[in-house]
């Protein structure tokens, strides 16, 4: 009895399962969409995954993908109603999801195909990239592409010239007019010396500065102004680094000879870039230091240094220092060099470029006066160490006079 409940019960399952299938094979309970998929330059986009839920089963995703032509066929349950809703998913290799939609069909009785043709808003990639140095120099080395991160391309350049091309991967890469599209891409260029640099997006012109900038000083003046008590530093200086000219920063400290406990050390200043235009620009400087007369008792002059830093994007650096004799007597000017032989190399054309000012001081204080003071201990602490003396024997014949 067991045995046939049993064998009843196995043949309803086969029964069950063979017409359920026989029902989903009948062409009639279907319908059949093919998608074609371009991009906006007419390429067919191949290897491309569609994945679309119909309105007749939202519990199934059916999915399929592209082949050579652009062309996915996908066979979705015939609804009950004369239109289908179908939400469609475009998927693509890296990218992810490209393309997102919902699309509705009115159906035919006498029709089971139905054509669904998407052009997405992409092109195959194809770029020219110049690269040179920051003089303009074409350079030769290794490109990497990289989409989020992801190397998916590179090719070697010579000459100046990388192409990036596409079509020659094993699936095609793709180019938007989206900003926020083009900004996944990144690229990194190594030169034939081993420089590297990683730009963002594809720019179509790069430059790497490879060399330090060249700095001149024009001249150089020290001087001190006794009414205000004010030691002075004046030069003018021209740099040329190519097209990184107006993105270099120039620092400039000034230090004092005879410096009492780092009393007389002038805090850096900076002139945060260059800016303006052209290959090489003209820098003026003005950097001073406020002391007061009593430090330089005795003394007529001072020695005065003028430190100068240009850093350029590349973290090349070039320091500079410039010593002067400063009277203390008078306003006057002590020095006044024009150095036309105190260069870095100078060797490629110039182009006119615009004057800038740096005007650096330091903070007004009493740092002078009390190193005049301390000074001044220094020269009489014989006769100070004598009142002490005095002082302590006269507090202790009072106190023994009071017992």
């Amino acid at each position: 009895m067991l045995k046939s409940i049993v064998f009843y019960l196995l043949m309803v399952v086969i029964l069950s399962f063979i017409s359920v299938n026989t029902c989903y094979a009948t062409i009639d309970s279907y319908v059949q969409i093919v998608f074609h998929i371009t991009l906006s330059d007419e390429t067919p986009l191949p290897n491309a995954t569609i994945i679309v839920i119909p309105s007749s089963d939202i519990m199934h995703t059916y999915a399929g993908i592209t082949n050579t032509t652009g062309i996915c066929i996908i066979r979705v349950p015939l609804p009950l109603s004369g239109s289908l809703k179908l939400e469609i998913t475009i998927r693509y290799n890296i990218y992810g999801t490209i393309y997102s939609e919902q699309r509705i069909i009115s159906l035919e009785k006498t029709k089971n195909n139905y054509l669904i043709e998407i052009k997405l808003p992409y092109t195959v990639l194809y770029k020219r990239v110049v690269i040179t140095d920051e003089y303009g120099n074409k350079l030769s080395g290794k490109l990497i592409l990289s989409y989020n991160n992801i190397q998916v391309y590179h090719t070697s350049f010579n000459n100046g010239l990388a192409l990036i091309n596409g079509r020659g991967s094993k699936r095609l890469l793709l180019w938007s007019n989206n900003k926020v599209f083009q900004e996944k891409y990144s690229l990194q260029i190594k030169t034939i010396n081993n420089t590297s640099k990683s730009f963002k997006g594809i720019p179509s012109n790069i430059y790497i500065d490879l060399r330090p900038p060249r700095v001149k000083i024009l001249y150089y003046i020290g001087k001190y102004d006794p009414s205000a008590g004010i030691i002075q530093a004046e030069a003018k200086l021209q740099v040329r680094d190519g097209l990184s000219t107006p993105l270099d920063r120039v620092y400039a400290s000034i230090n004092l000879e005879k410096c009492s406990l780092g009393f007389c050390r002038f805090k850096p200043g900076i002139k945060s870039v260059l800016g303006g235009q052209g290959y090489s620009q003209y820098l003026n400087i003005t950097i001073w230091y406020y002391i007061q007369r009593p430090y330089f008792a005795g003394e007529k002059s001072v020695n005065i240094s003028l430190i100068i830093t240009v850093i350029d994007p590349g973290g090349h650096r070039v320091v500079i220092t410039k010593n002067a004799r400063v009277l203390l007597s008078t306003n006057t000017t002590s020095s006044k060099t024009h150095l036309t032989s105190q260069t870095m190399s100078v060797g490629n054309t110039s182009v006119p470029g615009s004057t800038n000012t740096l005007l650096i001081g330091g903070e007004k204080g009493s740092l002078g006066g009390n190193s005049g003071f301390l000074k001044w201990i220094k020269n009489n602490i014989l006769i100070l160490i004598a009142a002490l003396s005095a002082f302590i024997v006269l507090l202790v014949e009072h106190y023994h006079h009071k017992r």
